[in-house]
């Protein structure tokens, strides 16, 4: 529906945080608590008003476009869409373990 973080943190986020299913996963399952995607997204927006352009390696093209960003399945591929120009920063995460 947006991706304003102040639109994002009025209409939504309290509702997450009240949310029953997620707080059960996160209480009982190991999940992420409901808030943390909010306060990743936070994060990810500030970040990105300083770059002219986020590539995603190996996320989901889909994902990446609702976000406002690319998605690149390698980083030479992502490097290829830059067109090699620029400056170039990137951020190697953990990942997950799949368990």
């Amino acid at each position: 529906q947006t991706r304003d973080p102040e639109r994002i943190r009025s209409e939504f986020e309290a509702k997450a945080a009240a949310d029953g299913w997620y707080l059960k996963l996160y209480r009982e399952h190991n999940a992420y608590h409901p808030l943390a995607v909010f306060h990743s997204w936070y994060a990810i927006s500030r970040a990105a008003k300083r770059l002219s352009e986020v590539i995603w390696v190996g996320a989901s093209r889909e994902s990446a476009a609702r976000l406002g960003h690319r998605a690149a399945t390698t980083l030479a591929d992502a490097l290829e869409l830059t067109g090699g120009g620029g400056d170039i920063t990137y951020l190697r995460g953990p990942g997950t373990t799949g368990s």
